[in-house]
């Protein structure tokens, strides 16, 4: 039987962990490879403006909850949803 050893933090593993899920890591790396293709053909930096802004607004920001995610519940209870008040 072999043993592996692991250093006690792996902080380089967990930094994107920390702030984004798997899916978002995906779509920022294929963002990622599109920006870089369309800059060395077109010269164009919108991509990577997307790139910037996407990760922005994915980030896990409080509670484990993105910004977007804190934008639908803010919209959610300011206008989708019913406030009901029960008195005793």
């Amino acid at each position: 039987m072999k043993k592996f050893f692991y250093p006690d933090n792996l902080t380089a593993v967990n930094l994107f962990a920390k702030y984004w899920n798997g899916k978002d890591l995906v779509i920022l790396l294929g963002v990622f490879i599109i920006s870089i293709i369309s800059f060395l053909t077109l010269r164009t930096w919108f991509f990577f403006a997307i790139l910037i802004f996407y990760a922005i607004v994915s980030a896990k920001v409080v509670d484990n909850y993105s910004i977007t995610k804190l934008v639908k519940l803010y919209i959610r209870y300011l206008i989708t949803d019913t406030l009901l008040l029960k008195w005793r």
